[in-house]
């Protein structure tokens, strides 16, 4: 981003301000002038020359605001963007408009973007070590916070190794190529107790941002609306997996493969059995159904949940052929290296029975019309509505039944969780919070959007709590000082609510940033909502 040109107002600006202001409140009028002011007042004088000063001050500060006016950048489709709010304009105070967004706190040259324009994706691209891909299709604003849910202090030994983010990130940033310094990604608090990832902080830093109580708008939501490229989300699986390097190499898939898939079913059944695929789609029923697939660690905004048209042969009716024991309580899948669904066989991943069987569970072989590709798991996986993706196994070969200990990821625990992410089943009741059950999501709507004063704008979203049901949408424009509730108590827990809220923009200009979190019926709250600004003002 260009740098702006520096202005030539210093320390002296302030004053200059204060001076302007306070003759600015005394008529320009003639006086006489006497020996000594009367009662002890202070003397004041007028004249042409007073004002011509005034009126050079008035110049000199409407061409610095204007020089340092936040950039409007215009996107792909046409639509304008202002990620910095314009200034609210001068108090009486003051006097004149002030350039403080852009001038003073150099809003433009801090944060992330400031530096890497072509977004977090594109710096994850060009680092050595391979990340998962935190992009799928939904067009949600993709930050710097979205690095937090694996990279902070209690789940960094987890996921993602030693890395906790703020060593991490200043060891990299630590390098000559690095031309910033501690403001281009800091805030400071005031109170100086410490320092604040300026995306998360620059909403209270800005003038110009304008608090809406209680705010106002048209709710209405359905859970049929398809979205998300793919359901592939990992490519983790175990060493020396032939399907993992196939789909690493991204080669295409041939459905003619189905005839020599081999599929055991195996373990505490009174009639193991064993069937190719292509038996399998041939002799089976078949279900096509709509439902929602998150992975354990998308947080909030986060990209890595799809809800999806599936094809596939229900679970129950495989249970029926095999004939399961007495006293089985557990279903694992393994691929045709003997992996389970999140580990090693010998680890415990899987679901309950009972669970599979309720939520519709069935052995997928299509996504919205079309085959997996061998990232999602060609030629299939199991899909286990309700709980998170990790345990819905790719590249399926055994379907396991025991009485095995099971674990399910269903969300990213915080601190004080049993274990650092989900819970042991069926130990369910925790005192624990989760970071992303339920988990919302604002699409479509970029950063700093300019809306027309007076327009109506329609804001869309995802809500989705995993196992869960979600009760209720609730949207925030103060902060979260208040929210504004919409009732969805009457939605299938197994899909998410795609919501959509109408909201008409005020007459007053300035950065509006609306916030959306959900409710459970299990009384959880959304740990961290999503957000986004936009900027209502009047465009040329």
């Amino acid at each position: 981003m260009a740098m702006r040109k520096p202005a030539i107002w210093g320390a002296a600006l302030c004053c200059c301000a204060l001076g302007a202001s306070l003759v600015a409140c005394v008529p320009a009028v003639e006086q006489e002038t006497t020996d000594a002011p009367q009662n002890g007042a202070v003397e004041l004088t007028g004249g042409e020359k007073s004002a011509a000063s005034l009126e050079e001050i008035q110049k000199e500060m409407t061409g610095l605001c204007e020089d340092y006016a936040p950039t409007v950048e215009t996107l792909e489709d046409g639509r304008q963007v202002q990620k910095v709010p314009s200034d609210a304009g001068g108090s009486a105070f003051w006097a004149f408009p002030s350039a403080y967004n852009v001038y003073y706190l150099d809003a433009e040259n801090r944060g992330c973007e400031s530096c890497h324009q072509d977004g977090l994706v594109d710096v994850l691209d060009k680092l050595p070590t391979r990340h998962w891909d935190i992009e799928n299709g939904l067009n949600t604003n993709t930050d710097v916070t979205d690095c937090l849910l694996c990279h902070n202090e209690t789940t960094g030994e987890t996921l993602a190794g030693p890395y906790q983010f703020g060593n991490l990130i200043h060891g990299i940033h630590g390098k000559d190529s690095f031309k910033g310094d501690c403001m281009t990604c800091h805030a400071v608090t005031s109170d100086g107790t410490g320092m604040q990832l300026w995306e998360e902080a620059k909403y209270d830093a800005f003038n110009g941002m304008v608090d809406v109580a209680d705010v106002q708008g048209e709710f209405a939501y359905d859970q049929d609306t398809l979205a998300g490229d793919t359901v592939e989300m990992t490519k983790y699986a175990g060493p020396n997996s032939e399907p993992l390097d196939k789909a690493y190499q991204e080669e295409p898939v041939d459905t003619s493969e189905y005839e020599d898939w081999s599929i055991a079913v195996t373990g505490m059944l009174d009639n193991p059995r064993e069937w190719t695929l292509a038996e399998l789609i041939e002799s089976a029923p078949s279900e096509t159904t709509v439902s929602t697939m998150q992975c354990n660690i998308s947080g909030a905004g986060g990209e890595w949940i799809v809800n999806a048209e599936v094809k596939g042969i229900p679970i129950k009716w495989i249970l029926e052929q095999a004939g399961v024991q007495e006293g089985a309580t557990t279903i694992t899948a393994h691929d045709a290296e003997g992996w389970g669904t999140n580990g090693p066989t010998g680890y415990g991943s899987g679901t309950s029975i009972e669970d599979c069987l309720e939520s519709g569970g069935l052995l997928i072989y299509e996504i919205n019309g079309r085959p997996l590709t061998r990232a999602e798991g060609f030629p299939c996986r199991m899909w286990w509505p309700g709980h998170a993706i990790s345990n819905s196994g790719r590249w399926v070969s055994e379907i396991y039944i025991s009485d095995d200990e099971y674990h399910l990821n269903d969300g990213m625990g915080l601190e004080s969780e049993p274990t650092a992410i989900g819970h042991w089943h069926p130990a369910k009741e925790t005192d624990a919070g989760f970071g992303n059950k339920p988990v919302t999501g604002i699409m479509g709507t970029p950063e700093g959007l300019i809306i027309t004063p007076g327009e109506e704008y329609e804001f869309e979203g995802y809500a989705y709590a995993m196992d869960e049901q979600v009760t209720s949408v609730e949207f925030s424009m103060d902060g979260g000082k208040t929210w504004t509730s919409f009732d969805t108590s009457d939605s299938d827990k197994y899909r998410w609510v795609y919501w959509h809220f109408t909201w008409t923009a005020p007459e007053q200009t300035g950065g509006y940033l609306l916030q959306v979190r959900a409710t459970t019926d299990q009384g959880r709250v959304s740990y961290e909502p999503d957000k986004v600004m936009v900027n209502v003002k009047q465009m040329s």
